[in-house]
């Protein structure tokens, strides 16, 4: 059984990812059920009912990990797209949503998580909507600034890897074995 400080609950990774997994199934229904109930011209109110838990389980630093692998991006991408006449959901949502995304931490492995989910775009077109308050425009270019710092250092290192890889294969001495010379 692994350290712990006192006071901590051990609880078994396969627990953890039955918690992640249940959690993002939840996420996903909230989603499609806030949708029917728009189409019908009904509140949609099944992501605001579950928006505590989610604010609470993505508080959760070592959580993080199994969230972004588990597919979290895709489902905070789902509750901040705007609705098909286009008005923006919840600014309860949208606030929490935005929250919760400057928690995680994004590194070089998770930028192509970010990239491959568009959550970037929603986040992105909240700080430049007018109708969007100004804490939130705030808070989403706070979270832009941060990608994109981490976005074009990963491009950066990638290009650099590539040029080291070219400057090392055109340094490498040529051989001097003519073709049919036994060696």
């Amino acid at each position: 059984e692994p350290k712990r400080r006192r006071g901590q609950i051990y609880r078994p990774p396969a627990e953890l990812d039955a918690e992640v997994e249940k959690l993002l199934t939840r996420m996903q229904q909230a989603a499609e059920a806030d949708d029917a109930a728009i189409a019908q011209r009904q509140p949609a109110v099944a992501k605001i009912a579950m928006l505590g838990d989610v604010k609470r389980t993505c508080g959760k630093a070592h959580l993080h990990e199994k969230l972004i692998d588990a597919g979290i991006f895709t489902a905070l991408s789902e509750w901040l797209r705007p609705t098909k006449n286009g008005s923006l959901v919840s600014l309860e949502i949208r606030s929490a949503v935005l929250q919760t995304l400057l928690q995680f931490k994004v590194d070089s492995e998770t930028v192509n998580t970010l990239k491959k989910y568009g959550v970037g775009k929603f986040v992105k077109l909240l700080s430049l909507h007018d109708k969007e308050t100004a804490q939130n425009k705030r808070l989403a270019q706070r979270i832009v600034d941060k990608w994109s710092g981490v976005i074009e250092k990963a491009a950066t290192r990638f290009t650099m890897e590539d040029v080291r890889y070219e400057v090392l294969s055109e340094t490498e001495p040529e051989s001097e074995v003519e073709e049919g010379e036994i060696v």
